[in-house]
């Protein structure tokens, strides 16, 4: 296979034909987008889908999305060595940020510190007189915790099945981060 010389994407010539579906998308984009939705919805036997134009779109609707069916969940726990979209999506969708610890050998969570975090009461709160308020009911201590991201990092996969059994409350979601 010869492979010849390539070019950066900006220095990429632009034929005919390429100008040519483009201003066709600027009268029919709408179109060719229902379209699209349309035959994503059939393929995979759904009755909604969204396009959106990144991965960290997509994350900030999900997240919104589960903040509108757990509205009195507020924190999200995520590997403490990230990329940047991570952690301002879910700043985004109007939700706390919680780091957990990684293992150095695997980038994946370390799991005692995880257990820890998933065990945890949320942070007491105070009254106006500076005392804090009456504590939670034990059953109610993971009720701050909306979901949990484990990301595949560097072609280290994270080890979620462990995960799904450290997780036991099923109120907390595990959004997978597949885009390292």
């Amino acid at each position: 296979m010869r492979i010849g010389r390539t070019l950066p994407p900006a220095a990429t010539p632009i034929d005919l034909k390429a100008i040519i579906w483009a201003i066709r998308g600027l009268f029919c984009g709408q179109q060719e987008l229902d379209r699209f939705e349309s035959e994503l919805k059939q393929y995979f036997g759904v009755r909604h889908c969204f396009l959106v134009s990144s991965g960290k779109a997509a994350f900030t609707l999900i997240l919104q999305a589960l903040k509108e069916l757990s509205p009195g969940r507020g924190e999200v726990i995520l590997p403490a060595f990230t990329c940047y979209s991570v952690p301002s999506s879910v700043a985004r969708a109007g939700l706390q940020i919680r780091l957990c610890d990684q293992q150095s050998r695997s980038f994946d969570f370390d799991f005692d510190q995880m257990s820890a975090a998933l065990s945890e009461a949320p942070a007491a709160h105070t009254t106006a007189g500076g005392r804090p308020e009456a504590s939670e009911s034990t059953s109610k201590r993971l009720s701050h915790v909306l979901a949990v991201v484990p990301t595949h990092l560097f072609g280290y996969p994270a080890d979620v099945a462990k995960l799904r059994k450290l997780v036991q409350d099923p109120g907390i979601a595990i959004v997978e981060d597949p885009a390292q």
